[in-house]
């Protein structure tokens, strides 16, 4: 190997390096969203839980995860809904169904090339806005005292 191809190993070396950052960054940021979505879920009742918090995970999956964040923005407000339901509260609204549909959307989007950029834009932001209305629905479960069970009819 002759010197002159050492600058060109060295340039693909750390083409690959920063590659691979920006793919555990990607993956980190994913895990966390997905960690959110979990905990949201988790602090419901059983009774309440549209799925197992654990399959909130799926969104990590490559592919999958696109489509699979459709399900759980779907499930998440069924949820909540269910929840607020049970306590007779209409004022919670669609439980972030809309934004978090938007969010789905847009991030299906974001695949297609050219327009990509632009859709990805537009996820990026109403995955942030679909989070702070999942972080206050949270808030607001943790701040609710627990429904009471029904008493037992009188025998």
């Amino acid at each position: 190997m002759d010197d002159s191809a050492i600058p060109g190993l060295i340039g693909c070396g750390v083409g690959l390096a920063v590659a691979l950052m920006m793919l555990a960054v990607v993956l980190a940021i994913s895990v966390f969203i997905a960690y959110l979505l979990y905990d949201a879920l988790r602090r419901l009742p059983p009774r309440c839980q549209q799925m197992s918090p654990g399959l909130v995970f799926l969104m990590v999956v490559p592919f999958l995860g696109i489509f699979w964040l459709f399900v759980v923005v779907m499930r998440v407000a069924q949820a909540y809904q269910r929840y607020f339901a049970d306590r007779d509260r209409t004022d919670v609204g669609d439980c972030g169904l809309g934004v978090g549909l938007a969010w789905a959307g847009t991030a299906v989007g974001s695949i297609i090339p050219v327009i990509g950029w632009f859709s990805a834009l537009a996820s990026l932001v109403l995955m942030v806005m679909y989070l702070v209305q999942v972080s206050k629905l949270k808030a607001m479960v943790a701040a609710a005292p627990e429904l009471a069970p029904p008493p037992l009819p009188p025998a």
